[in-house]
């Protein structure tokens, strides 16, 4: 049988070049795919600062309308390869990939930890080929970054973290705060990791324990995520978290146009070519 390593990187290099071929047959390798953090990027690069995306440039304020890690990474990339080129778009089509592949190799060692090899390497191939990931690999958008973020901390609780090593809290703490700038919805489960890791220490009365290891933590994650924190009070004066899209979220939900959520829409009828909503925004 094939060993571990060997089957590993076959399974890399297949999801790749998969991946790749995918981009090039359809056409969309250097495609644009995505609209506010690209845009925001796009002005980040011009010097109008992390402002709004859905009002030309110069003319919109400070935004907090995208989670700032994917948006500096394309503004990384726009600025050495050019904005919007299809050089610069091809270039972030190439870190979703390798995105996803550490999103591979994390989930196959917790599959194989979890249940055994056999079953692991039959999530590999399931992983390689699934639908979804082309989706991913094509928009500039922070899905690949997050998927990979939250991969690394399902990796990390599972088969490395010991809740009485100081260095397994700092790093967790920081792993969580990296990736709530990548995508803040999935804070809402840190409460429930922070609970499963710490609960058999509770159960044993060491709660002294307990309450020190999630003081460590909560001080790790708030040291990544507090100056983004403090630019947006800055903003405005008002205690906001990384991302607030209430408005154009409410609008695709609930207006006749929007198409159920990201419809065209949105697009047609509201932000990007009303200059009356654009004014309100």
């Amino acid at each position: 049988m094939i060993s571990v390593r060997s089957f590993l990187s076959l399974a890399l290099i297949i999801s790749f070049a998969w991946q790749l071929f995918y981009l090039i047959i359809t056409g969309q390798l250097g495609s644009l795919g995505g609209r506010e953090m690209t845009d925001i990027a796009e002005r980040l690069v011009l010097g109008a600062g992390f402002s709004s995306p859905y009002l030309p440039v110069g003319e919109g304020g400070p935004t907090r309308v995208s989670p700032p890690l994917y948006v500096w990474l394309t503004a990384s990339v726009y600025y050495l390869c050019g904005i919007k080129t299809e050089l610069s778009h091809a270039l972030l089509q190439l870190f979703n990939i390798m995105f996803n592949l550490v999103s591979l190799v994390m989930l196959y060692r917790v599959v194989e930890h979890w249940f055994n090899e056999t079953s692991a390497r039959v999530f590999a191939l399931l992983f390689c080929f699934h639908p979804h990931l082309l989706l991913i690999t094509r928009s500039t958008w922070e899905t690949g970054l997050t998927l990979c973020l939250l991969s690394v901390i399902l990796w990390f609780v599972v088969i490395r973290f010991q809740s009485n090593r100081t260095t397994h809290l700092v790093f967790l703490g920081v792993l969580l705060g990296v990736t709530a700038l990548s995508n803040p919805a999935w804070t809402f489960a840190y409460p429930l990791i922070c609970l499963v890791l710490l609960w058999p220490r509770v159960g044993n009365n060491q709660w002294r324990c307990s309450l020190l290891s999630l003081g460590i933590l909560f001080l790790s994650y708030l040291l990544v995520v507090s100056p983004w924190l403090i630019r947006n009070y800055g903003i405005d004066n008002k205690l906001s978290y990384v991302r607030n899209m209430s408005g154009p979220e409410l609008y695709k939900g609930n207006h006749s146009y929007a198409g159920g959520g990201h419809g065209q829409g949105f697009h047609d009828f509201w932000i990007y070519n009303s200059a009356e909503e654009q004014d309100r925004y």
